[in-house]
């Protein structure tokens, strides 16, 4: 279900599939032949597979418009409504007991009640309460959107009922309904993650109630439905005057929201209609059943009498799919509340619409101004909402969001590269070059042969004292040379594009080459890719005094071709980025304690230079822990001491060596990555440090996020 290509038939859809398979071959033509079918093929599957499809949480996609649209009735007609749909297609006790108390709750809180004392109520009626706080309990504990929180709701979601069945998989409903009662993309999305055969099923009821909450008004699944069921209101006439004339059965196909959900209504008038109020006077024959959706020709005629064409009811308000009709001051507002929009559709003229209003109204529950924070309140029929400002939730508005702290924050917002907070949603996510986003609009699926900073070779990382790195696992890895001799590493930014220190490349009358695919420098291996460079462009603030701003962008004369040996390292950042603060991804690949440096520096403080690629990883050190005395260091690796730093400035990363590793001369210009979840991410280029691998020492790295804005403009540009 969560993966392209593997869907197959859920319980429900295999069920519904075989359902109208048996319609097709019967053909009841008449509304008695109609319910002997549905009564004879229910039975006949409750005695055959009682506890399979019957039983499956697939019936409640099928109620929700029924649901939806008795918003305005009682709750006893709507869930009765729901109910006698259910009953068609999915008569099994367990399924209805399952569609009435969901129904229950979403009329509930489509009246305004709190999302999570409904859920509270429905998990204590299916006896799943404690579970549901037990793993609520631990999910407290991590942060929302994190990995670890999304495994614990994972855990909840399988104890509680992951696969089909009614009881198991409404109990795992109300549960992401009541941890997710604010963030209906979150719960969604955790939903779709849990997996299971009817995830969509329960991701479908679990939508509905999250967005018909008070927090999310403003988007309602109701006020759509209301909508376009008053845009049908021509076609109904059309439809009963036709319905009349034929003795048939017409189907209304109605999407739900945009899933593959249809929903049948079988509108039998004039010799049947819905039982969905009461009958006036005593009525001969039979009274139906709860479970009955039909009611006889007599019975039906109390409800609905002939006068000429038109078709009059004897009572209007509270009554299914009243919206249909047309707008009426006596049933809108005499026969039950009305709201302001319905006030509108009889009053056309604003003039009489204010005066008809503010007489109707005296008592008007906005009118105490009980939303907070400039938000704007909304008339009800029975109470009121308030719709929030940026900034601020809760059922007055009176709750303070933290925008101070971003869902990128924590464990990068869930995206898998990169993330960005939004003022419309939770946060949004996109990918490196290379990759495009998955449906689950989280994660990224590589769209090239050699995307950035995904080696070939699966690889555990780990100069001075470092280990050798495998061909081919430190593919970004390029060699700079200065008029033939070696002087520097680099890293590949693309095929035609090369990153290093700046205090590599000062001298304009030398010579500089690039070798990428290269490993041991003293064999030739024919992976190696010489081009020479043809510009050199240092960053405009760097500074040789302070190795402020320690970067160099180098362009070749010629394509490097990539492959196996030759991958581009990614940058922690997308090119929108602006020079503001720093991306969501980059802080938290700064929070990661652990990076992989490489290159063929020296292997002891006077040692020689390494023939062979080395690779080890470094830790972080912040910056607030440094004295000051460690700041005035003038140990700088492949410059002369003379030209080490007299400070140091907050661009620059840290990393401390422990037993005896480090980099050192002739690293310099070279890679810092770190990994996060399959990608490898540019965080650093190596700048200089205070002598190599020596006890309580360390290694200074230029911070690559904050020059990003820097490194896309001038690639673009040049």
């Amino acid at each position: 279900m969560t993966r392209p290509g593997s869907h197959q038939d859920s319980y429900a859809e295999s069920w519904h599939r075989d359902f109208f398979k048996d319609w097709s071959v019967d053909r009841p033509a008449s509304p008695e032949q109609i319910l002997r079918f549905a009564e004879a093929r229910s039975q006949r599957k409750l005695k055959s597979r009682p506890d399979s499809q019957l039983d499956a949480i697939g019936c409640l996609p099928m109620i929700l418009p029924f649901v939806l649209l008795s918003a305005s009735a009682n709750q006893e007609t709507a869930v009765r409504a729901a109910v006698e749909m259910a009953a068609l297609t999915h008569p099994h006790p367990n399924a209805l007991q399952t569609v009435a108390l969901f129904s229950k709750a979403l009329h509930a809180v489509m009246g305004g009640a709190c999302l999570r004392t409904q859920s509270e109520r429905a998990l204590k009626a299916l006896g799943q309460w404690e579970t549901s706080v037990r793993y609520s309990r631990q999910a407290q504990r991590f942060p929302s959107g994190s990995e670890k929180r999304l495994q614990v709701h994972q855990r909840a979601v399988t104890e509680l009922g992951l696969a089909c069945y009614s009881s198991g998989a409404l109990s795992s409903l109300f549960h992401l309904a009541h941890e997710f009662h604010d963030d209906p993309v979150g719960g969604v999305v955790t939903n779709t993650n849990c997996g299971g055969l009817e995830n969509c099923s329960r991701g479908a009821g679990l939508g509905a109630l999250l967005w018909a909450s008070a927090a999310h008004r403003d988007q309602t699944l109701p006020q759509t439905w209301t909508r376009t069921m008053r845009d049908a209101r021509e076609m109904v006439p059309r439809i009963l005057q036709e319905l009349d004339r034929r003795l048939d059965f017409v189907q209304i196909k109605m999407s739900v929201c945009g899933c593959g959900v249809f929903i049948f209504l079988f509108l039998l008038l004039p010799e049947c209609t819905w039982a969905s109020g009461p009958v006036p006077g005593p009525v001969p024959g039979p009274v139906p059943g709860p479970a009955q959706v039909f009611v006889p020709r007599q019975q039906a005629q109390q409800v609905l009498v002939r006068s000429g064409q038109v078709l009059v009811r004897s009572r209007r308000a509270n009554s299914f799919l009243e919206e249909l009709r047309t707008a009426n001051l006596e049933r809108e507002c005499v026969e039950e509340k009305c709201s302001y929009e319905e006030a509108r559709e009889i009053f056309p003229q604003r003039q009489q619409l204010e005066v008809f209003w503010s007489r109707y109204k005296a008592g008007d529950p906005c009118s105490s101004a009980p939303c907070q924070n400039g938000a704007t309140c909304t008339r009800l029929v029975h109470s009121f909402s308030c719709k929030c400002a940026p900034g601020f939730h809760g059922n007055l508005c009176d709750k303070t969001r933290q925008t101070s702290a971003p869902r990128c924050r924590h464990r990068n917002g869930g995206c898998e590269h990169f993330c960005a907070d939004s003022t419309e949603r939770a946060q949004m996510c996109s990918c490196a070059d290379g990759y495009k986003r998955h449906r689950d609009n989280t994660s990224c699926s590589p769209i090239v042969s050699f995307p950035c900073g995904r080696p070939q070779v699966f690889f555990a990382p780990r100069v001075v004292n470092g280990q050798v790195c495998p061909k081919g696992h430190c593919p970004w890895q390029a060699l700079l040379t200065e008029n033939e001799e070696f002087s520097c590493g680099a890293v590949v930014l693309s095929p035609v594009w090369i990153l290093t220190a700046a205090h590599c490349v000062l001298r304009p009358d030398r010579v500089y080459h690039i070798t990428v695919g290269e490993h041991d420098r003293t064999q030739q291996e024919k992976t190696e890719q010489k081009r020479r460079v043809v510009k050199v462009l240092l960053h405009p603030d760097y500074n040789r005094t302070s190795s402020d701003s320690d970067l160099a962008l180098l362009k070749l004369d010629q394509e490097v071709k990539l492959g196996r040996f030759v991958i581009p390292a990614c940058l922690p950042g997308p090119k929108d980025q602006d020079s503001g603060p720093v991306s969501g991804l980059a802080r938290t690949l700064a929070s990661v304690r652990v990076s992989t440096v490489s290159g063929w520096g020296r292997l002891t403080q006077h040692g020689r230079a390494s023939d062979v690629l080395q690779r080890l990883n470094v830790s972080t050190i912040e910056f607030k822990y440094f004295t000051e005395a460690q700041r005035s260091s003038r140990a700088h690796a492949g410059l002369p001491r003379s030209h080490a730093p007299e400070h140091l400035q907050e661009h620059a990363v840290f990393r401390v060596s422990f037993w005896g590793q480090d980099s050192c001369e002739g690293d310099s210009g070279g890679p810092l990555v770190t990994r996060f979840r399959k990608t490898w991410f540019l965080t650093g280029i190596v700048s200089w440090g205070r002598g190599c691998a020596e006890k309580g020492q360390y290694g200074v790295y230029t911070r690559l996020a904050q020059y990003l804005p820097w490194i896309y403009s001038t690639m673009e540009l040049n």
